[in-house]
């Protein structure tokens, strides 16, 4: 029996204990907690604690740090993301004594068979798109639930337990995640797409392969008898998949007869929102709902988020963005500029490959804030690549850091302190990055706060 069958077959009886390994995660958090809210006894465990696996430990009552094989169940079934590695000693442990072990795939499959499941799928903007079509239905009244890849501000969460149903299903919406190829995995009625671009280039050697697995992931959906509508950004491409009549407006967005002024900065936000009309039209929806949500939508945490200000006569906004692909990036900066005349950029790597891969393109989309000393880097985040695998990276990074003049940060932000005080233009700071960074900006304005 396949494994999806497997698992689908397994998500049948409630009464057996499920165990997640890696649930730290935004994902895999994510789906523990909706396997909770379907009446399966959870335990869960990462190797570092963090916001979700606490927001886990919260509602669960078997949740750990590190690895603690013997606080399996008899007889779990264990899911583990894709960021644990054969090695795991909760995974050895679990096939060593005969558990069912599954990647989080089959999971996914398992679980969108359950549901009317709107999938958002993209190299770009999925985690915001995917809760602002939450938002849309709940105001709509069809109260869904939902798994998404950040916090959304409204729900202080990244996950939503709903009640509601569309045809004969319970609602569900969710990021459809390319990263792992696990959106191949996902039974969808509907598929949103906002953008194809190259990423993940651990996995994906070019724009071509990735484009190939979008193009797997429509005919997969179309397969099912679901819905394919992509964004105006990538609805040439999909064309032989779908069909749109979209078209973007300066300030607004607009189809047909209708505008809808949108809350969120930015021409992606702009372009994002018109999969919304065209799931709107799918379901029937009437539009003065589409109207609040773009009127009234505040976005997800670490997505342009304004954590703060410095304070003074030139107070700086300090912005929290999950940006870490130059061409996030790059978005980011050109909807920031039209509100700010200064931005200074604190900057976390993230990934060797990616870096190395994308390193000219950040080296270009960062030139243009050069001046100033307004560029900034913490240190680089590996995820889970090492330095041996790529050696030639140290020598690299140092010429890019150079060519950018482009200072490392210490731990007390003491270089860039001064630069804050002797500002005499109001403008912002953001961090960039999606490890440690976030964190960063926290510290930072600590230090700020400590200081005054």
């Amino acid at each position: 029996m396949q494994a999806h069958e497997r698992v689908d077959q397994i998500l049948s009886e409630p009464t057996v204990p499920i165990h997640i390994i890696g649930a730290g995660g935004v994902g895999m958090s994510g789906l523990a907690l909706l396997l909770a809210h379907l009446g399966f006894a959870i335990t869960a465990s990462d190797q570092k604690d963090g916001l979700y696996l606490q927001k886990l430990k919260s509602k669960l009552k078997d949740v750990w740090v590190g690895s603690q094989p013997q606080r399996i169940l008899p007889g779990s079934v264990v899911f583990y993301s894709s960021a644990v590695p054969e090695n795991d000693k909760e995974r050895v442990f679990a096939l060593q004594n005969r558990l069912h072990v599954f990647s989080r795939h089959p999971l996914l499959y398992a679980i969108t068979r359950r549901y009317f499941t709107i999938g958002v799928a993209g190299a770009h903007g999925k985690t915001t798109t995917s809760a602002w079509v939450a938002d849309f239905l709940i105001r709509a009244g069809l109260d869904p639930c939902a798994l998404i890849g950040g916090t959304v501000r409204e729900w202080q969460s990244q996950f939503r337990m709903g009640q509601g149903q569309l045809d004969g299903k319970p609602l569900l919406v969710m990021e459809a995640d390319e990263s792992d190829s696990s959106f191949l995995s996902l039974d969808l009625n509907i598929a949103l797409i906002t953008n194809i671009d190259l990423d993940h280039v651990d996995r994906f050697s070019s724009l071509q392969d990735i484009q190939n697995e979008y193009i797997q992931f429509a005919q997969s959906t179309l397969g099912r008898k679901g819905v394919v509508l992509p964004s105006i950004e990538c609805a040439e491409f999909l064309k032989s998949y779908t069909t749109t009549d979209t078209k973007e407006g300066h300030n607004a967005w607009i189809s047909e007869s209708s505008q809808f002024m949108i809350s969120l900065p930015g021409l992606f936000n702009r372009r994002n929102f018109s999969m919304l009309y065209l799931l709107a039209r799918e379901l029937q929806i009437d539009l003065r709902f589409l109207r609040e949500t773009a009127e009234e939508f505040k976005g997800v945490k670490r997505r342009m988020e304004i954590r703060g200000n410095t304070g003074g006569a030139f107070g700086l906004d300090v912005i929290d963005d999950y940006g870490h692909h130059p061409h996030e990036i790059q978005s980011v900066l050109e909807s920031l500029a039209t509100t700010y005349s200064q931005i200074i950029i604190v900057w976390e790597g993230h990934r060797l490959s990616r870096f190395l891969h994308f390193r000219k393109e950040f080296e270009q989309v960062l030139k243009k804030f050069q001046a100033r000393q307004s560029l900034f880097a913490l240190p680089f985040f590996h995820a889970s690549e090492s330095l041996e695998s790529f050696p030639e990276f140290s020598r690299i990074y140092e010429e890019f850091l150079q060519n950018l003049s482009m200072q490392q940060l210490d731990d007390n932000f003491s270089q860039l302190i001064p630069v804050v005080e002797n500002s005499q233009t109001s403008g912002c700071i953001v961090f960039f990055g999606a490890g440690n960074s976030s964190e960063a900006a926290g510290k930072f304005l600590e230090i700020i706060e400590r200081g005054k």
